[in-house]
């Protein structure tokens, strides 16, 4: 899955979670990894409208086409499930797991941002960079942690299932 599809991904789980309680939340989730679920509930749902409002993505990126592909996919493997989040003041990054048919799973990492007291996923790479050019070696930082936790994950899902 590419980081983009990741992306996607963390919020549609924010969207699916709106559509499951019956929608949208009295009040907005106070931490990314609620935010990231209610996403996939929306998005289970097929709640893709709403989950839009939890996005942040550039002008060149079409967030509902994305996040109706994340949709389609959580439809047929499943949905995902959030795992790990890191915070530093209005970014952080979030660690998930995500079905790939047939019971496999792969881990990934991505951005989020708080913006006027929500969080919301950042759906390009680089996203926090530019939403806070003023703090780039932290967002570098959040970045790295995830991506060393993915790859974590990674490595010890593939040991359990080698392992005799």
């Amino acid at each position: 899955m590419t980081r983009c599809a990741t992306t996607a991904v963390l919020a549609l789980v924010t969207l699916a979670a709106v559509a499951k309680a019956g929608g949208p939340p009295t009040t907005a989730p106070t931490d990314p990894g609620t935010t990231l679920q209610l996403i996939f509930d929306l998005l289970k749902n097929g709640e893709v409208g709403l989950a839009t409002s939890y996005v942040i993505a550039s002008k060149d990126r079409d967030a509902a086409k994305a996040l109706t592909r994340t949709a389609e996919r959580i439809k047929i493997h499943g949905s995902l499930e959030f795992l790990e989040q890191k915070v530093d003041g209005d970014m952080a990054f979030v660690v998930m797991k995500a079905p790939r048919g047939k019971g496999n799973w792969e881990f990934e990492a991505g951005p989020m941002a708080r913006r006027d007291g929500q969080w919301k996923v950042v759906m390009d790479r680089d996203g926090l960079q530019e939403l806070f050019p003023d703090k780039k070696k932290q967002a570098q930082k959040l970045e790295e942690w995830g991506d060393k936790r993915r790859s974590e994950l990674r490595e010890a899902a593939s040991s359990a299932t080698t392992a005799p």
